[in-house]
Parts: structure tokens; sequence; C-alpha cells
């Protein structure tokens, strides 16, 4: 509720952020360099990086693709099957490539798997992305600006296969920290984090971490 009341810009966001976590740690915020981890993303919030535009650029989804491709080359990217700027377009859509992976460019977390028909599609959970705005769930200053929008992508795997374990790379002023390695998204989702050696880190983030790993 209370960050639907509090007036949308940087004060605002900032005022959610400091009691969102002092409701979820029940302390106040240490210093950004202090060596916890959640008090980094804290300041991370409220200091003005998520302002910057390169990050608000790449939270998009289809243009984070651009920015790889233009980096380190397209050989690094899934093909993008369609792209869809209006909700009108929902219902026209006709897949012809399987399986493949749909997920709104705006959001976080939301992802829909076709494997091998496009009457697979829930096409109104598809509409329904169109009308949400995570910057007004989450107060995530990058996410305020993103235009709703829906991409297709080609699957990486076998079709009746398990989707794969999901993998990302944290990095903090340019040099990679720690890694984030999800197991079962859509079924009994485990998330285990690991330094930069591979070396497993005592901790967890939402999720109960694996007690042995495959």
């Amino acid at each position: 509720m209370m960050r639907t009341l509090l007036p949308a810009g940087r004060r605002g966001d900032a005022i959610y952020a400091w009691l969102h976590f002092l409701a979820t740690h029940r302390r106040f915020p240490g210093a950004r360099e202090s060596g916890r981890l959640n008090d980094l993303l804290y300041h991370v919030r409220v200091d003005g990086d998520l302002l910057d535009p390169l990050c608000q650029f790449v939270t998009d989804k289809a243009y984070a693709k651009w920015y790889v491709a233009a980096t380190v080359g397209e050989q690094y990217m899934q093909k993008t099957l369609a792209l869809l700027d209006h909700v009108d377009e929902v219902d026209r859509l006709r897949l012809k490539q399987f399986p493949c992976v749909v997920k709104p460019t705006h959001l976080s977390g939301a992802v829909q798997f076709c494997r091998a028909d496009d009457r697979q599609l829930d096409r109104e959970q598809m509409k329904s992305w169109f009308g949400l705005d995570l910057y007004r769930e989450s107060r995530e200053q990058n996410y305020r600006w993103l235009r709703p929008r829906i991409i297709v992508e080609e699957y990486f795997g076998a079709a009746e296969a398990a989707v794969p374990d999901d993998y990302k790379v944290f990095c903090f002023r340019g040099e990679p920290r720690f890694i984030q390695v999800d197991n079962g998204r859509f079924t009994r989702h485990t998330r285990n984090l690991y330094d930069s050696s591979w070396r497993r880190l005592p901790c967890y983030i939402l999720h109960a971490t694996r007690k042995e790993d495959d």
C-alpha cells in the first residue's frame, strides 16, 4: 500500500526503499561499503545507479539483446522470432518455430514456454502483461520509463526436456563477484550462490538452496 501512496520520483522511491529495507531486515541500512550485499543493493536503489541511461536501456530485454550483440556479437544471442508492440498483436501472433520462449520486455520473471504449437500460448496472460507496471510494484527506477512489449525468442534445448538451469553473474564495478544458479524455476525452485571461483556461498536469496550439486 505504501508504494502506491508515495509520490512517483526519486524522493518517493528512496522513502519506499528505506521503509522496505527496515521492514525486511529489521535494521537500518548500513554504508554502501559495509561489505553486506543487502546494504549495497539498497544504495544501488537510492544513490542514482538505476537512473544511469545504460542501466535503463538494458533493463528492457529487447534493447539488452541489441547491446550484447553490438558489444560481443550476435552469435551469443538467441534469435528473436517476434516482437509485439501492442496488445492487439497478441491474438494475431502465429508462430512457426518451436520450441520458443515468450516474455515481456518490461517485467521481471514472467515467461511462457511454447514447446510445439502456438495454441499452447496463454494469450490472456500475455495481454495482461501489457497492463503491468513493475516500477509501480517495486519502485525500482530503471523500470519506470519502459514501454510494454513482448518478445518471442528461440529456445535452447529439446522441446521435451526440462527447463534448463538459469545462471546469473553479478558484477560490481565491472568485476564478476558472485553467481546465482536457479534450478527448477517452475517446479521445486531452488537457488544456489557461488563466488567467482565457484565456491559455494553459505547464504540464500528468497529461495531454498539445493543440498547437493548435480
